[in-house]
């Protein structure tokens, strides 16, 4: 069986609340993975490298993890990150790199099924750091 690892970025109900939230984990269902969270925030873009061995999502897994963990140290789960609007840039490259230049996207996720898998664009490369923060961070 194949699987994936994926990150999801969220944006924070109450826009006037600089944070913005990301979860990281393995499944080989990874869209699905990503909804009901318990926190007031709306899933909006999911990233995944899919066509993995559960070995090797594991371990891109705990390293995007472990480098997350370095950047804040949220409590929680380690699965979900809660960061300020200032470390954008920061967590950005670190799911870049993590993930790799390609990976399979669907973006406004928060407006599709769990189970839908229509809308994600595969092997495309991942946004600009620029043009996804405006999906988070609200001009200063």
């Amino acid at each position: 069986m194949d699987y994936a690892v994926y990150a999801a970025l969220y944006a924070c109900r109450d826009i006037s609340l600089p944070a913005f939230g990301v979860k990281v984990g393995h499944s080989h269902k990874s869209v699905e993975r990503v909804h009901g969270i318990m926190s007031p925030m709306d899933v909006q873009d999911i990233f995944f490298v899919d066509g993995l061995t559960l070995q090797d999502a594991r371990s891109r897994e705990e390293s995007l993890k472990e480098k997350l963990a370095t950047l804040l140290h949220s409590g929680g789960s380690s699965e979900f990150y809660l960061f300020n609007n200032h470390q954008w840039g920061k967590a950005y490259d670190i799911l870049r790199d993590g993930l790799g230049s390609l990976v399979n996207h669907q973006p406004h996720a928060n407006c599709f099924s769990p189970r839908s898998t229509s809308t994600v664009l595969a092997g495309v490369p991942m946004p600009t750091k620029s043009k996804l923060k405006k999906n988070y961070v609200l001009a200063s």
